[in-house]
């Protein structure tokens, strides 16, 4: 069945998301939230009643009314920016694009459902779950003490799962076994990281990354086996859409990790902390390498692109189904940019978001060693940002909560930091538009 009609969001709108008729992408200007250059395309509003259909039916089964899950989920989908799953999956075939909207979703709820239980019990239920897409479909699966929500979820599984059955077994059952595989492996011991090198495998697998990839392919109808020379391009976006989850949210997850007993034993959930303890760098520094770091992976998306269109996938001409992996090429592209475009503009993360023009998100710099950086007035001129790390420090005394100088030390940095970030946007600016 041919996906629904789909059409290119221009990210600099100001007041729709969408661009008119048939306009080009605009380029992200100096000040846009969204500042990569991948480009983003939705399939609304032609497949707003079935995503709507499928997101409503998927959190009445497997979310508590007025639970903090239900509260979550519904928020999640209140965004200025259009339909979270419309920009992600707008190349699935009609009649696949709900499915592939029930599994995302159900994952996005799993996960607020699970992280408010003790360790333990999250362990048994994601192993209860297990067993209903290994089992027969009709086998009954026994569980007790658990939460209010896994019988939901139980017979939700059932019924997805007979539904991806009834569009094909072969590829179906390849689907559901890699389901079943991300279901076991998203709990882990809490763990910390020195590098963004090792965080990287970890955050991809902590977003369930490589089954949406599969789930992608799935829903667009594509071979879910004929993957050659795909794997680093599917780990470079998957970097992409976890790095720039990680850039918006962490204000938010920030809280969480400073009042923990011990940074030591916490599991780190984000690359910001990551890239001040490898680099020695302070929070802010380490955000504006984070956006430098995925402006480079999203050129590299596009130089893979084009390496792909001379048929070169690792030096090898790959001529075989070449149509059908420049499909899922491009689609897994607007898959990472849908994600990356809609992450600022969540109403969960907006009110933290360093990209919307607030300044009390600096009211607390992370507590780590150095914990703050002074280095002498002569030696700071060789950048304002420095100099304005020093006077900080000196004004202050190295205190980590600022009082009487906040609001002009945070003005301060807040001006130069949106004078400094024009640089690298002007050099993205212009690849995107000779995309466009």
């Amino acid at each position: 069945m041919a996906p629904f009609h789909s059409k290119v969001i221009d990210p600099t709108a100001a007041h729709s998301p969408y661009t008119q008729g048939n306009s080009s992408v605009s380029a992200p200007g100096s000040t846009a939230a969204y500042f990569i250059f991948l480009r983003v395309q939705t399939c609304e509003p032609g497949a707003s009643n079935p995503i709507t259909q499928a997101i409503q039916e998927t959190i009445a089964k497997c979310s508590t009314p007025g639970s903090k899950a239900q509260r979550a989920a519904l928020q999640r989908h209140t965004n200025p920016t259009g339909n979270l799953y419309a920009m992600m999956f707008s190349r699935s075939e009609q009649d696949r694009l709900p499915i592939a909207v029930k599994f995302i979703e159900f994952l996005c709820i799993l996960d607020d459902v699970m992280e408010a239980l003790p360790y333990e019990q999250s362990i048994r239920e994601h192993d209860i779950l297990c067993q209903v897409i290994t089992g027969a479909t009709d086998e009954p699966v026994s569980y007790s003490g658990t939460s209010e929500c896994l019988a939901g979820m139980i017979k939700f599984l059932t019924e997805i799962k007979k539904s991806v059955l009834d569009l094909g077994v072969k590829e179906g059952s390849v689907l559901l076994t890699d389901f079943e595989r991300t279901l076991r492996q998203r709990e882990c011991a809490p763990a910390t990281f020195s590098s963004l090198e090792e965080y990287l495998p970890y955050r991809l697998h902590n977003l369930d990354w490589y089954f949406a990839c599969l789930l992608l392919r799935w829903s667009m109808n594509l071979s879910l086996l004929n993957t050659a020379g795909l794997s680093d391009f599917e780990s470079l976006t998957g970097e992409i859409a976890g790095l720039n989850n990680d850039y918006y949210s962490w204000n938010r997850e920030k809280a969480h990790y400073l009042n923990s007993e011990s940074q030591s034993c916490d599991r780190i959930m984000n690359a910001v902390p990551v890239l001040v303890r490898e680099h020695s760098v302070q929070e802010a520094e380490a955000k504006d390498m984070l956006k430098e770091i995925l402006i480079k992976r999203a050129e590299n998306v596009v130089q893979f692109q084009k390496e792909l269109g001379s048929l070169e996938w690792n030096g090898k001409s790959q001529e075989k189904d070449t149509e059908g992996m420049k499909q899922y090429v491009e689609a897994l592209e607007n898959l990472t940019a849908g994600y990356a475009f809609w992450n600022p503009y969540w109403l969960r993360m907006a009110e933290d978001c360093g990209e919307v023009d607030t300044l009390e998100q600096e009211r607390f710099t992370l507590h780590t060693k150095p914990i703050l950086k002074t280095p002498s007035i002569a030696k700071a001129n060789s950048s304002t940002e420095d100099l304005i790390n020093t006077l900080v420090s000196r004004l202050t005394g190295g205190i980590r909560c600022y009082s009487v100088w906040d609001v002009l030390i945070l003005k301060l940095r807040f001006y130069v930091s949106r004078i400094s970030s024009k640089c690298p946007l002007q050099r993205h600016q212009r690849l995107y538009n000779q995309r466009a």
